[in-house]
């Protein structure tokens, strides 16, 4: 993976629980880094970009640095998302 449409480690951009509620599954990552502000924190990867079943989970921390969100891509779009109190 070459990392420059994924995501790059330590992401800076911090994620709000209103920022969370506006992402919906089946958004692309683009509409989800559009919303929070740019790219998270690539932290899982399965499979080859490109492959019709390659998945990655993003994941952004809260600004208090411990509340976070995860989102988990396949296919190009979002099938799961989670949070761990965000404010």
């Amino acid at each position: 993976m070459n990392g420059q449409d994924v995501a790059y480690a330590k992401s800076k951009v911090t994620i709000t629980k209103k920022e969370f509620n506006k992402i919906k599954n089946g958004m692309s990552y683009k509409s989800v880094k559009k919303i929070v502000g740019g790219k998270g924190e690539l932290i899982s990867e399965v499979g080859q970009k490109g492959d019709p079943y390659y998945t990655y989970m993003i994941m952004y921390y809260g600004k208090d640095g411990i509340s976070n969100a995860n989102f988990t891509f396949q296919g190009g779009k979002l099938q799961m998302k989670a949070q761990f109190l965000l404010k």
